[in-house]
């Protein structure tokens, strides 16, 4: 297979056909923000946090699904990219739980990591939230809703890895929720 050659951060790189951009990225020690992507799962591009920029035609790219093309002129910290990420991180907390910004997750919550890396200190869009109590019946899954960023990862991992699933998005728009048919808990689903 012959190589595609493309330009990465002002880099002349190249990579396999069928390499994401997100895949040549790391494989070339860029760092670009994630939230629904997994190794171990088929990319969704669900979330929009790892956008980049093409900017041979100025369009913005989910690097995460988007393969590699001869020609490309990838910028990953472009501010056209880097404003789009802002919002996509600022809209998915306009949805979040009020003290996302300040909790005691830390480093440990990716969501505001990302948040933080990016600059976003306080959320221009009026809040959406939705309420759930947390799902703690199952002994072995706790499950609290009103953080669900809808990254789908849960729902691919149940139907790419355990190859059962039992959970799929239900409700649409803003309502969507990860459930399973019939919204019965976890330990009764198939």
């Amino acid at each position: 297979m012959e190589e595609i050659t493309l330009s990465l951060n002002g880099l002349q790189v190249t990579g396999r056909p069928g390499t994401t951009i997100l895949e040549l990225a790391q494989q070339n020690d860029i760092s670009i923000p994630t939230l629904c992507y997994d190794p171990h799962l088929k990319p969704a591009g669900a979330c929009r946090v790892c956008l980049v920029e093409n900017e041979a035609t100025g369009v913005l790219l989910a690097s995460c699904v988007t393969p590699i093309a001869s020609g490309m002129v990838i910028n990953t910290e472009s501010p056209k990219a880097i404003e789009a990420r802002r919002t996509v991180v600022e809209l998915l907390l306009a949805s979040y739980p009020d003290a996302c910004l300040i909790c005691d997750e830390g480093s440990s919550c990716e969501l505001g990591k990302i948040a933080f890396d990016l600059g976003v200190a306080e959320v221009r869009y009026s809040p959406m939230r939705h309420y759930y109590p947390i799902e703690d019946t199952n002994p072995f899954i706790e499950r609290d809703l009103t953080k669900c960023i809808l990254c789908g990862k849960c729902i691919r991992g149940c139907q790419e890895l355990q190859e059962v699933g039992a959970i799929d998005y239900a409700y649409r728009g803003f309502d969507s929720i990860p459930a399973t048919s019939l919204e019965v808990p976890l330990e009764q689903s198939p």
